[in-house]
């Protein structure tokens, strides 16, 4: 760790306990949190937690959880692709995008419905009383998908008086948002609450080509809630809620071009009559594009959860039953360029089962405990297909001159290898073949060298007759080859995958106070998953079909093949089943240093279940090595050590943590240009310190410093990501198979042991400050700035850092006034005040070899938003 920056911050928040403590006369109110599974406030509880609150995301506006990362550094979430494709990390560790049978490592609960994918949760935050972000493994209590931490948000509950309240915001872009909630009295014992929102923006990428726009927001959501206090020891909650979206998400910049893409924009440019078909140079914070077609994202989320409490004399018995069902339609010109090289279409339907039993203990002894068990079945029918466009042949031929070949040399070589083959087989089997006209007969064996001699005039000296029809016969398999490749129409036509998959968790904990000071906590979890696939995988690629692999001489042209038939299963060698299971358990030792102060040690492990590769990326080019070990992900096994001090005082509280986290076979599903590939890092170790702190310095100014400090490292990763076809730079080059023969091709891999992973900032910080005013008796008001900053990182493993970086440095801030007579409220806003311009995460562009490009942050903007409460 570097140990200045650490000192730095460990001596800021020194100074600011010191200073503040002193200080302020405000008092602080208790932060009340459910990150144990049970109500405690947020200093007693032994884990590091951070919270946003209602009146931050008010304050804020943060409208959904990409924008809750602002507020809390060790949590980053990277758009991709689509609007439904995002990556969830705490302390730089998280996965779960781009594959639906790669589970996240950040789980997410809504109301203690846990949510399976991250993809369900994206809706607008609206009536929400917090969210906490849990960090590190939470397996035990939480289950088989929070191995790096937990997102809980708890939205507000029926309330036994009737109010509500409404909101219009409007904004830059033409944004259009309005949201409203109402709850009130049904019976003595029973209340409901009804909460709303739509939001509508327009896009704020130009789609340079079809004159459109990109990046835009429509969403709707719903939820509505039932509370009915049964009888003094019965209480029940009802919860359905319904969400949508109908985007044209995400924008995708060029960040650089290399040789292909620029020889495919002259060429495509001229075919469509269009002065260009990119941005050129490459601007990647220009938000403006060229695409064919505009990217479309069709999300329906849906679900009800029954949640039951029952007061036991003694004990408490919690009950949580859910069902939940998401349908996804994407749809994008993934070649992300005016040209018309390849585009994708993704369908996803998923459907789950939850049911949780938590049954604890309600008594004022020294010994408290929990037992629970949780069950999830879920159902996912995974469809996609990637189909090759009218400028496909012409960007695999360029990418094949750069090395001194062309499609029509290598249909040249299929072509003579086919009448060699035929040739050298039985008058009957040839007709067999099908290859041959009919009544043709290849009598006399050649060889593919005399084959390819005879194409350039030389005769085989089988005679004229012979040599005619033999080139006769080379030339019709060879036209009709280098049609085949890349044909308008063809790739992969249909990537089906079922998922059927089953699991359980038994989990316990127990916590005794060994001394009015001295609790000691243990607790334990068994964790079983089962899942059961099946794959209906229709690939029509010519160029992928070739056994180039087989060959020395054409070896190298494998690294282009990218739908190769995929092995379909349930089959002989492959039955589709996949389980995995564990123990985990989480021992800590928290000590009351004084009424204020406490400190604990904890010792945790947690557990991911194996993930399972829903894509035809399995598939390897005919005639290479495959092991069904390219199906599956090993789970996942974390350890983390944490030592923790927190302070509270009468102006607000200091929270100090220090970790160490690793994790053995970290899960890994990187994009390396022609696919996604799911693999694991062998060991992964990270650790650091994080400070959590709020402190009122008067009455009327509070502020907040939140910052966290990661060390990262790949302890062991002999497999990482590298360029296979070896264009520029050379730092993302994969090594020669043998650097003496450059023919035989590049490896497709490297080790990336001892390097630092991308994507997680050594420093970051998040801080504000709110002012609150009064103008008159019932009118106040506020004035609230907040500083997001991480330091530069390459912010992706599989693009140099030289190509793309990553560096924050961003302002919002907000200004409000209400009645508290009237209820009337005006909030006036703006995010990224600065303007500033960072990477949401970068890639290289499919198909296209020396071209990367990346997710540019949102732009500035500004609105104002007036409310009404009642």
């Amino acid at each position: 760790m570097n140990k200045i920056v650490l000192f730095r911050l460990t001596s800021l928040a020194l100074l600011t306990v010191f200073f503040l403590s002193e200080t302020a006369s405000a008092q602080f109110d208790e932060i009340i949190v459910t990150a144990t599974k049970r109500a405690t406030t947020l200093q007693d509880a032994p884990l590091a937690i951070s919270i946003t609150t209602e009146a931050d995301i008010e304050q804020l506006q943060i409208n959904d959880v990409l924008a809750l990362q602002n507020s809390v550094p060790s949590l980053k979430i990277n758009q991709q692709q689509f609007a439904n494709q995002n990556t969830f990390l705490i302390r730089g560790f998280g996965n779960g995008a781009n594959n639906p049978g790669v589970e996240p490592a950040v789980a997410i609960s809504i109301d203690g419905v846990m949510i399976s994918r991250n993809q369900s949760a994206l809706g607008n935050y609206f009536d929400i009383e917090r969210v906490e972000v849990l960090k590190g493994p939470q397996s035990t209590l939480f289950g088989k998908n929070s191995s790096a931490g937990v997102i809980s948000v708890t939205t507000k509950k029926p309330e036994n008086e009737f109010g509500g309240r409404i909101e219009v915001t409007g904004g830059d872009y033409g944004l259009v948002k309005l949201q409203g909630s109402v709850t009130g009295p049904l019976s003595d014992k029973t209340s409901f609450r009804i909460s709303a929102s739509s939001m509508t923006r327009d896009g704020y990428t130009d789609n340079l080509l079809l004159g459109t726009e990109i990046n835009d927001r429509d969403r709707l959501a719903v939820r509505g809630q039932i509370l009915s206090e049964v009888s003094d020891e019965l209480t029940l909650r009802f919860i359905a809620d319904y969400d949508e979206a109908d985007e044209k998400c995400c924008t995708a910049t060029h960040t650089q071009h290399g040789p292909i893409a620029l020889g495919l924009n002259q060429i495509s440019s001229a075919r469509q009559g269009v002065t260009t078909s990119i941005v050129n140079p490459a601007d990647p914070y220009s938000y403006n594009v060229y695409l064919n077609q505009d990217p479309v994202a069709d999300l329906e989320n849906y679900g009800f959860s029954l949640h039951a409490e029952l007061d036991m004399g003694g004990m408490i018995f919690k009950s949580i039953t859910s069902y939940r069902e998401s349908d996804h339609f994407v749809f994008g010109d993934v070649d992300f360029g005016g040209y018309d090289v390849i585009d994708n279409g993704i369908t996803d339907e998923f459907e789950t089962f939850t049911q949780e039993f938590r049954l604890e203990s309600d008594t004022d002894g020294p010994m408290s405990w929990l037992v629970g068990a949780f069950y999830q079945d879920e159902s996912i029918d995974h469809d996609r297909n990637v189909i090759y466009r009218t400028d496909a042949y012409t960007t695999f031929d360029l990418l094949l001159q750069g090395s001194n070949t062309s499609l029509a040399a290598v249909a040249g070589g299929v072509g003579a290898g086919a009448v060699a083959t035929l040739s050298n087989l039985s008058a009957a089997n040839q007709a067999l073949s099908g290859a041959l006209p009919a009544g043709v007969t290849l009598a006399v064996p050649v060889t593919a060298t005399q084959v390819g001699a005879l194409l350039q005039g030389v005769p085989t000296g089988n005679g004229a007759a012979v040599d005619a029809l033999y080139a006769q016969v080379a030339q019709g398999i060879i036209t009709a080859t280098q049609a085949s490749f890349f044909a308008p129409g063809t790739g992969l036509q249909n990537e089906l995958f079922t998922m059927e998959n089953e699991a359980i968790s038994l989990f316990a904990e127990i916590n005794y106070d060994v001394t009015d000071a001295l609790t000691i906590s243990v607790a334990g979890a068994y964790n079983d998953d089962a899942k059961d696939l099946t794959a209906n995988v229709t690939t029509d690629d010519a160029f992928a079909a070739v056994p180039f692999f087989l060959n020395p001489a054409t070896r190298s042209l494998s690294a282009l093949q990218i739908f190769p038939p995929f092995p379909n299963y349930p089959s002989s060698t492959e039955d589709g089943s996949f389980s995995s299971d564990d123990i985990t358990h989480s021992f800590k030792a928290i000590y009351d240093l004084n009424d204020d102060t406490t400190v604990y040690v904890s010792h945790s492990t947690g557990f991911k279940a194996s993930s399972v590769s829903m894509s035809s990326n399995v598939a390897v080019p005919p005639g290479a090595p495959f092991s069904s070990e390219r199906y599956s992900a090993r789970p996942e096994d974390v350890e983390n050590i944490e030592f923790g001090y927190k302070r509270t005082f009468d102006n607000g509280f200091l929270n100090l943590v220090l970790f160490q986290q690793s994790v053995k076979d970290l899960q890994d599903n990187t994009f390396v240009g022609t696919g996604f590939i799911l693999g694991n890092v062998e060991e992964q170790t990270h650790e650091g310190i994080e400070i959590d702190s709020l402190f009122y310095l008067t009455e009327d100014l509070v502020t907040t410093l939140s910052a966290s400090y990661i060390d990262a490292v790949f302890t062991e990763w002999s497999a990482g990501p590298c360029d296979a076809v070896g264009l520029p730079p050379a730092s993302d080059n994969c090594p020669l198979r043998d650097p003496n023969d450059p023919t035989l091709g590049r490896q497709t891999s490297i080790s990336f042991t001892g390097l630092t992973p991308a994507g997680v900032p050594e420093l970051a910080i998040t801080a504000s400050a709110t002012y609150n005013f009064d103008v008159t008796d019932s009118i106040g008001g506020f004035v609230r700035a907040e500083f997001v900053y991480e330091d530069e990182i390459q912010a992706t493993n599989n693009v140099p850092s030289e190509i793309v970086s990553r560096k924050v440095e961003t302002l919002n801030a907000s200004i409000g006034i209400s009645d508290e007579n009237l209820g009337w409220n005006v909030l006036i806003y703006g995010r990224n005040i600065t303007e500033d311009e960072y990477p949401q995460t970068s890639f290289p562009v499919p198909g296209i070899s020396g071209q990367y490009a990346l997710y540019p942050n949102e732009p500035r903007m500004f609105g104002i938003s007036i409310g009404k409460k009642f």
